[in-house]
Formats: C-alpha cells, sequence, structure tokens
C-alpha cells in the first residue's frame, strides 16, 4: 500500500493537472491529461492519487486502470480470435481511464490505431483520460502523429528527478513513514551524496536501516558517510557501460565517440557520455580522457561545462540526461 504523496516542486504541476482532472465540476476539468517522466518519480502515486479522487468525486461513476502492457496482449487475443470489433467497445467503455505506460505501444501500430480511436470515444462521451509514460508525446518514436496530437490536447506535465533540496524533503517524508529518526546533519549528508527517483531513495533509507540494524551501529553522520560510499562503489558503472548506453540512446557508435570526429553528432553524445561519467563515478579526469582519446583533462572539464550549460538552457536535454541515468543505474555491474 502507497504512503502518503510527497508533493515537491518537481511534481506540484503534475499533481495540480491530476487533482484537476477528478474535479467534479466539468467545467474547470480538463479530459486528458498526459503525465511524462522517469521511472520511479510518482507517475503510479499520482495516478492512484486521481483514482481515489475521482472515485470520491464521482461515487457512481467507473474508473477502469489499464496498463499498456495488458491493452497490447489483449489486443492481439482479440485479433486472433477474430473478436476485435466487441473488444473495441469493450475498451472504450468507462466514465475515467487511466493508461499507464504508454511509451509501450511505440512498435505496435495496431495499438496505436485502437488507442487513437478510444480516444476519440472516450472524448465525445466526456470520459476522463489519465495518461503516463517515460516519454514527452514528442518523442514517442514511431506513434502515429495523430495519437501523439491526442496526447498534446489535454495538458501535458512532466514530473521531474528531485533536486537536492527536494530529496531532502523525501528523506525527511521517507525517514517518518519507516520509524527512522535522522538528524538534520544526517539528513542533509545523505541528500547531498545520494541521487535518483523517490523510489530510490526509499529503497536507500531501507536499506540504511537494514544496515544500521544488522551491524548493530550507531547511527551518526560518518557512519552514513561509510555506507553511501560502499553503495556507490559496488553499484558504479564502468566507461564502457556508460558509453553504450549513450551511443544507443543518440544512435551513434562507441568507436565514432571514442574518435577524435569533432562533428556535433558524435561530439554531443562524447560530451554527453563525459558528463554522465562524471555524475555515476570517481574515475579521476585522466582515465576518461584516455578513454575518449581526448589531449588532457582540461578538455573533459570542457565537456562538462558544454553539457551544464546546455542542461540550463534546454529542460528537454536535462530530461533526458536524467533518464540516461536511471537507465545506466539499472545496468548489471560487471567486474573490473
Amino acid at each position: 500500500m502507497q504512503g502518503p504523496f510527497c508533493l515537491l516542486a518537481e511534481n506540484r504541476f503534475a499533481s495540480t493537472a491530476t487533482q484537476m482532472l477528478a474535479h467534479l465540476d466539468d467545467d474547470f476539468a480538463p479530459w486528458l491529461v498526459y503525465l511524462h517522466g522517469p521511472s520511479g518519480c510518482g507517475k503510479t502515486h499520482l495516478a492512484r492519487q486521481f483514482e481515489r479522487n475521482f472515485s470520491t468525486s464521482h461515487p457512481d461513476e467507473i474508473v477502469r486502470n489499464l496498463p499498456c502492457h495488458e491493452f497490447i496482449q489483449d489486443l492481439h487475443e482479440a485479433f486472433s480470435r477474430g473478436t476485435i470489433l466487441g473488444y473495441r467497445e469493450e475498451f472504450s467503455a468507462g466514465d475515467a481511464i487511466i493508461i499507464e505506460d504508454v511509451h509501450s505501444i511505440e512498435r505496435s501500430p495496431k495499438a496505436q490505431e485502437i488507442l487513437q480511436w478510444g480516444l476519440d470515444r472516450f472524448y465525445e462521451q466526456g470520459a476522463r483520460v489519465l495518461v503516463t509514460a517515460r516519454k514527452t508525446p514528442g518523442d514517442l518514436v514511431g506513434v502515429l502523429p495523430k495519437l501523439r496530437h491526442r496526447f498534446r490536447s489535454g495538458i501535458v506535465a512532466g514530473v521531474e528527478m528531485p533536486s537536492q533540496e527536494s530529496r531532502r524533503i523525501l528523506l525527511t517524508h521517507f525517514a517518518l513513514q519507516s520509524g527512522m529518526t535522522l538528524s538534520e546533519s544526517i539528513i542533509d549528508t545523505l541528500a547531498e551524496m545520494s541521487s535518483g527517483s523517490p523510489r530510490e531513495l526509499d529503497a536507500l533509507l531501507k536499506q540504511l536501516k537494514r544496515t544500521v540494524q544488522s551491524e548493530r551501529a550507531t547511527l551518526n553522520e560518518a557512519f552514513v558517510k561509510r555506507f553511501l560510499i560502499q553503495e556507490r562503489d559496488q553499484f558504479e558503472p564502468t566507461l564502457s557501460q556508460i558509453a553504450n548506453c549513450v551511443a544507443s540512446q543518440f544512435g551513434v557508435t562507441v568507436k565514432a565517440m571514442r574518435s577524435r570526429d569533432r562533428n556535433q553528432k558524435i561530439a554531443g553524445p562524447r560530451q554527453a557520455a563525459i558528463w554522465l561519467t562524471r555524475q555515476l563515478t570517481d574515475l579521476p579526469l585522466k582515465r576518461i580522457g584516455e578513454f575518449y582519446k581526448l589531449t588532457n583533462h582540461t578538455t573533459v572539464m570542457h565537456a562538462v561545462k558544454i553539457v551544464e550549460q546546455r542542461r540550463q538552457e534546454t529542460p528537454a536535454f536535462d530530461h533526458e540526461l536524467h533518464r540516461l541515468k536511471q537507465k545506466i543505474a539499472g545496468l548489471p555491474v560487471k567486474a573490473r
């Protein structure tokens, strides 16, 4: 069972949008809200919040929850059985529907067509629709333009990775939920030395609690620092893992990224990989420079500076880097 939702700067607009969607006054409610953001940042929590609020405001109406992987599976079965017309009618029933992980339909044209048809029906019927995805509508590669347009016709709201201040708020929130007593200095240390989604921070705090109990240790700032260093060293990705992940994301090769090619199509991914390496590892500048065949460590620092500037100027790029950090964090660790 999920605990209370923790309101942050990174999810405030998305939370307001879902509350508007569930509002009893139809004159002010949007018909669709599209929530996007990295895994573990609270989209599912917001979906459950919408479901509760809508059921409270509309006690006689039906809310349906439809994860996209189930939608695709049911759709394939309906096609194989020749019952697609009946399934379409069943799919478009309900007063409110939550469609989760819609990025899953990128490689399923048939699912896109049915979903587009269904959204039109929901709109005509005055139903409320909540869509969640890891990507913005514009980033859904291979999705029908008309379907992306349907997603944009409502409210599009992002849920971002938490800042250091938001991590402080989350850690305090999770500590209270788990019955842990943490000093301000420990909260500050955890917020400064850790990163990741709310889900990951919750898991980190639970792991800290288990470690303290198993070692019968005193929970102080020194112990927390040692714990975080051990956690980071255990899960630190390799240069090759980061390079492969970035190359795949940007559609280039690792070989090209490790060459002296200064074309922006290669230099941009290379700079992103260098920035991610600095974020996710403790490797020295010289080692990073050698991997990418750069002349000296100042070139590495220049790449980091360029990425930082681009993050400030381009929110979509910043979001893409956050998604990459999430993806890299989930990779299995190879022996060094």
